[in-house]
């Protein structure tokens, strides 16, 4: 009697390869999720160390300077050259503040221009604030934009052109206090210019602070504004400063401004936005003032449009008008000043 024998051919069915395939595609699929969610961390680690480094110099430069620097123009792109630019194109000033040409060692750079909203949001201006070109981006290397409220920006070390004549450049009461005042003179009038601002003349017009609100209660303004001007102005409280001498004092006493001092003399001097991984919003930088993405009809499009009205919120990644993934940074002129430890507003 003959015995056969069958012996099963080696290799693998069809269903065991799409066994494999799946298996594969999961472990890959799941892979792929960890490396994006671990990219989206490096990422949002990097934009908030430069946010840090950048809000760090502004507050050097507000230290030094009694003001913060306007944004640098978008729509100029070409680095600063040693040479004169061609016809129509300023290329010295990428990178500095809206209004300053390149700065030669023997000259001041002076005090920028943004007093109108389209001007009063741009990018950073790194050269102003002798940083690395690359703080210019966030994490996903798109553009920063930097958001400012201009009465910040305004120049505080002129010379007073007398108690009666300058009605535009007025200081809270918190300013007019011992310390900030002795034997009747101001002891540091441009700090107090910019610590403790009101509003009062056309460029110091509450309308012109910067608004910040919260998307996701209503939503719910979260930045204060400068109270309105209702006492006299800083020089008011003094007799003639050392730069007004022959007009005549007011002779008010200091007690007659500290009663009923209304508000918080603080708004918000600025903001900082990372347009997040989609960058809608943020600046192209392409020789125009153009932006990237859809920057309309979305709740991401309130940080990109032609206003002074920025949100702040919980990241939403649903599709559409909803989508928010923006990280935006704002602070006071008493933070910032503050910001570094080694200045503040509390002293002249």
């Amino acid at each position: 009697m003959t015995t056969t024998i069958t012996q099963r051919e080696s290799g693998m069915t069809l269903i065991e390869i799409a066994m494999v395939v799946i298996i594969a595609g999961v472990m890959l699929g799941a892979a792929l999720n960890l490396y994006n969610k671990n990219r989206d961390q490096i990422a949002i680690g990097v934009t908030k160390e430069r946010i840090d480094f950048i809000v760090s110099a502004l507050s050097r430069y507000a230290e030094t300077n009694n003001r913060i620097p306007c944004p640098a123009d978008p729509s100029i792109v070409t680095a600063r050259v040693a040479v004169v630019p061609p016809v129509g194109r300023e290329p010295w000033r990428f990178g500095f503040e809206r209004g300053i040409n390149q700065p030669t060692a023997s000259a001041r750079p002076g005090v920028g221009t943004c007093t109108a909203i389209a001007e009063q949001r741009g990018l950073v201006p790194y050269q102003t604030l002798n940083i690395p070109y690359e703080y210019t981006k966030d994490g996903w290397g798109n553009y920063f934009s930097y958001a400012v409220s201009p009465v910040f920006t305004q120049a505080t070390d002129f010379a007073d052109t007398g108690i009666v004549a300058d009605t535009t450049h007025r200081v809270h009461e918190l300013c007019r206090q011992p310390g900030w005042v002795i034997n009747d003179y101001p002891t540091n009038p441009p700090k107090a210019r910019f610590c403790c601002a009101r509003d009062g003349g056309a460029l110091y017009d509450q309308p012109t602070d910067l608004i910040i609100r919260n998307k996701d209660m209503g939503p719910t303004t979260v930045s204060n504004t400068r109270p309105a001007f209702s006492s006299v102005k800083y020089d008011g409280l003094t007799v003639p400063t050392r730069s007004s001498a022959g007009t005549t004092p007011l002779g008010k006493p200091l007690s007659r401004y500290a009663p009923n001092t209304p508000g918080p003399p603080w708004a918000a001097a600025f903001a900082l936005i990372s347009h997040g991984p989609n960058g809608d919003c943020s600046f192209l930088v392409n020789d125009t003032a153009n932006m990237k993405g859809a920057c309309s009809g979305t709740t991401e499009a309130e940080n990109g449009d032609a206003d002074n009205t920025y949100y702040v919120g919980v990241k939403r990644s649903s599709a559409g008008a909803n989508n928010f993934d923006d990280i935006v940074f704002w602070t006071t002129q008493f933070n910032l000043m503050a910001y570094n430890g080694t200045s503040s507003c509390a002293l002249p």
